[in-house]
């Protein structure tokens, strides 16, 4: 999907045969043995061409995307990954203060469109449905893990206020546009917008780095049995720091307990890593770590 996206950009075609474009994508990768080899390899290819295909003219999917970017101006950019026929764009780390010890952090988002209202990037995903992301009737959605590593990026960017070889820094070049977020799925494309200050991205960065610096032991927060629980999320006044403590840790027993979840297997690696436990404080923490990007959501 990427290689698709990449090639009707450079080469500014909008409709691209997707079955004509896979077979000389999967002969590659089977070439550089990351496919199954003999029958298996044409069930495999089999599975992921239809996949592919349906990704690509879904409505609402690739295609309907690469339309858009041609009827607008916008400029590709890579941040952080040079690649042919693109600019990139490089900026320095960001230093992270306050931590036991030194350390910098660095974002890189390739295939980057910007335009001169928003910033906007492809993430590829095997999810099957977007739904979990669509605010109910309350305005209720959850997060997922794919949006996280785009997204620190971004908050990576915002909080770079040291200037590059160009004497533009990251935060000078976003100049305050929201990131946005074409999630690509099996069955069509999802889209979400982020916005915050370079303040707000700074000293959330701080706080989450000087967390992970500084533990002793691993916190078990995990975010698909957070998200997926009315009463765990989005975080409420009713429900008090002991008491959800308590109630997180319930549905974590009460995932072990269901196997469709896969959340055993997580737990079981995860155990042999170091110990794991729930941490008294785990309302603070969610509030710190998971609720900033509950708030930064821009909904239309």
């Amino acid at each position: 999907q990427e290689r698709y996206v990449r090639r009707a950009v450079q080469t500014g075609e909008v409709v691209i045969d997707a079955a004509g474009f896979f077979k000389p994508s999967y002969d590659d990768a089977h070439q550089r043995s990351l496919t199954p080899d003999g029958v298996f390899a044409h069930l495999d290819a089999e599975k992921w061409e239809l996949g592919f295909e349906q990704s690509v003219t879904a409505p609402g999917g690739l295609r309907d995307l690469l339309e858009r970017l041609h009827a607008f101006p916008c400029r590709t950019v890579s941040l952080g990954i040079p690649r042919q026929r693109e600019t990139t764009m490089l900026f320095p780390a960001m230093p992270i203060t306050g931590s036991a010890r030194p350390s910098t952090l660095i974002g890189v988002l390739s295939s980057v469109w910007e335009t001169d209202e928003t910033i906007e990037t492809l993430l590829v995903t095997t999810s099957k449905a977007p739904k979990n992301l669509i605010p109910n009737k309350a305005g209720r959605w959850q997060l997922i893990k794919h949006i996280l590593p785009p997204l620190l990026s971004y908050c990576a960017l915002q909080a770079g206020t040291f200037p590059g070889a160009d004497g533009c820094s990251a935060s000078d070049w976003i100049a305050g546009r929201p990131l946005t977020l074409h999630i690509s799925y099996g069955e069509g494309m999802q889209s979400l917008t982020f916005g915050m200050t370079p303040e707000e991205a700074t000293a959330y960065l701080q706080a989450l780095c000087t967390d992970y610096l500084t533990q002793r032991q691993l916190d078990d927060l995990p975010l698909s049995v957070i998200c997926r629980n009315d009463h765990l999320w989005p975080l409420a006044d009713e429900i008090s720091p002991d008491d959800y403590t308590e109630q997180l840790q319930f549905a974590i027993s009460e995932s072990l307990e269901d196997p469709h979840k896969g959340d055993r297997a997580r737990m079981e690696l995860l155990a042999l890593i170091r110990d794991l436990a729930v941490p008294p404080d785990a309302y603070a923490k969610v509030a710190r770590r998971l609720m900033p990007i509950y708030r930064w959501r821009v909904i239309f």
